[in-house]
C-alpha cells in the first residue's frame, strides 16, 4: 500500500500539469509550471542540506529541512518554515504558528499519541520523495487558484479549500507557500492553510514500515544542474535574489550526495521533479494574469514624486494603471502591485511603460500625476522583489 502509494504521489504533480495544459489557456499552464517550479527551487536546497548532514546530527537534519515533521519535531517549528513565514506574513503569524505547533505535539505526546519516529535520520530517498510530494501539492494547489481565482465565493468552501491544502502540504515551508499564493484571492483560505500546515499533523498515528529504494545518481546529478544552472543565471522570476546564497549551496550538497551515492543505484527514479526544474528554467516565468483590484505603490503619500515601471492596462474612467508583479520568497507568492495613472496614455494594452511623476489624491486613494512617460522594451525580467 505504501509503494503504491509512493507511485501515485510521483505522478500527479505530472498529472497537475499535464490537465493544466490541456485544459487550461497556454499562458495559464506556463504560469503553472513557473509556480511549482519556483517552489521547488526553495526547498529543494534545504532537502539536499539536510540529506547530506552525519547522522550523528540527525535532529539538527531534521531542523535544518523544509519542516517536513520527520519524528516528533513539528513542521511549523523548522527555521526556514519561520523564516518564510515571517517574511510573507510578518512575525506574529510566524511566532504563532511556532508556538502552536510546539502546543499540538506536546498535547498528542501527553494523551500518548506520539507520532513515529524514524530517529530524524533523513531515509537516502527521502529529498526526491519530499520533493515529489512538494511538486504534487503546488501544483494542484496553482492548478486550482487557477480555475478558481477566489477559491471560492463563500466562506464554508475558501475554509474546506484551506484546511485540505494546510493538512496535504508535505511541509511546513510548503504550507506558507501556499498561504501566500491563495492569500491575495482568498485570505480565509490562507489563514486556514497558516493554521493547519505544519501545525497539526495530517496523520500523527501512521509509521512507516516500509522504504522505497534510494534514488539514483542521475537525479542526484540533474538536481544539481537545475540547481546550480539557477545560482549562476539569476532569479530569473522563480526565486528571490536573497535566497541565491542558498541556491548555489543546494547544488554544492546535491553534487556531494551525487558523489556518495553508488553509480547502480535506483536508476532513473526521482528524475522527474529535477527535469521539471530544467523545464521551467528553459521556459521562464512570466507575469500572472492580472486579476487584482486597483491599488496604489505601498506606503506612498500625496505629494511624492514616483518612478514606476510596469505594462499599460486600461484602468477605470478611461485611465491607464500600470502593474508590476512583486516577488517575496519565489514565484508562488507573486502579487500585483498596480499603479492607477491620472490619464489615459495611448498605448496599446500590455505594452511596458515608465512613467515619472507625483501621486496626488483622488477619491480615497492615491494616483499618479503623470510628468513624464517612455515607452520600453519587456525587461529581461518582469517581476520586482520585495
Amino acid at each position: 500500500m505504501l509503494v503504491r502509494s509512493a507511485r501515485l504521489r510521483a505522478l500527479a504533480p505530472w498529472t497537475a500539469i499535464l490537465a493544466g495544459a490541456v485544459f487550461l489557456p497556454r499562458d495559464v499552464s506556463h504560469a503553472l509550471l513557473a509556480a511549482t517550479a519556483g517552489t521547488l527551487f526553495e526547498a529543494a536546497p534545504l532537502l539536499a542540506i539536510a540529506a547530506v548532514l552525519p547522522k550523528r546530527f540527525a535532529p539538527v537534519a531534521a531542523l535544518a529541512g523544509c519542516g517536513c515533521s520527520r519524528g516528533r519535531i513539528p513542521g511549523a517549528v523548522a527555521p526556514a518554515a519561520i523564516a518564510l513565514c515571517w517574511i510573507s506574513f510578518g512575525p506574529i503569524p510566524a511566532l504563532l504558528r511556532a508556538a502552536g505547533a510546539c502546543a499540538v505535539a506536546a498535547a498528542l505526546r501527553l494523551h500518548g499519541h506520539v507520532p513515529a519516529s524514524s530517529g530524524g535520520a533523513p531515509r537516502d530517498d527521502e529529498p526526491f520523495a519530499d520533493l515529489t510530494a512538494l511538486a504534487a501539492s503546488a501544483a494542484t494547489c496553482c492548478a486550482l487558484l487557477a480555475v478558481v481565482p477566489a477559491a471560492a465565493a463563500g466562506a464554508p468552501v475558501a475554509l474546506a479549500f484551506g484546511l485540505c491544502a494546510g493538512l496535504l502540504a508535505p511541509c511546513a515551508t510548503a504550507a506558507v507557500a501556499l498561504a501566500a499564493a491563495a492569500a491575495p484571492h482568498a485570505p480565509l483560505a490562507a489563514c486556514a492553510i497558516l493554521a493547519t500546515g505544519g501545525v497539526v499533523p495530517a496523520a500523527p498515528f501512521r509509521r512507516r514500515t516500509r522504504t522505497r529504494p534510494a534514488d539514483g545518481r542521475f537525479a542526484s546529478v540533474l538536481l544539481a544542474l537545475a540547481l546550480g544552472a539557477l545560482a549562476l543565471r539569476g532569479p530569473s522570476g522563480l526565486v528571490h535574489p536573497r535566497l541565491l546564497p542558498l541556491v548555489a549551496l543546494g547544488a554544492v550538497a546535491t553534487a556531494v550526495r551525487a558523489a556518495r551515492t553508488p553509480p547502480t543505484a535506483g536508476g532513473f527514479r526521482g528524475t522527474g521533479v529535477p527535469a521539471l526544474m530544467l523545464a521551467a528554467l528553459v521556459a521562464g516565468s512570466p507575469p500572472p494574469a492580472y486579476t487584482a483590484t486597483e491599488t496604489t505603490v505601498a506606503g506612498g503619500f500625496a505629494g511624492e514624486t514616483v518612478a514606476f515601471t510596469g505594462t499599460a492596462r486600461r484602468g477605470d474612467r478611461g485611465t491607464t494603471r500600470l502593474v508590476r508583479y512583486a516577488i517575496t520568497c519565489c514565484r508562488i507568492d507573486a502579487t500585483a502591485v498596480a499603479l492607477p495613472l491620472d490619464r489615459r496614455l495611448r498605448v496599446r494594452d500590455g505594452s511596458w511603460i515608465a512613467v515619472t511623476g507625483i501621486l496626488v489624491a483622488r477619491g480615497d486613494g492615491l494616483v499618479l500625476r503623470v510628468d513624464a512617460w517612455r515607452a520600453l522594451a519587456p525587461p529581461p525580467d518582469p517581476f520586482v522583489y520585495r
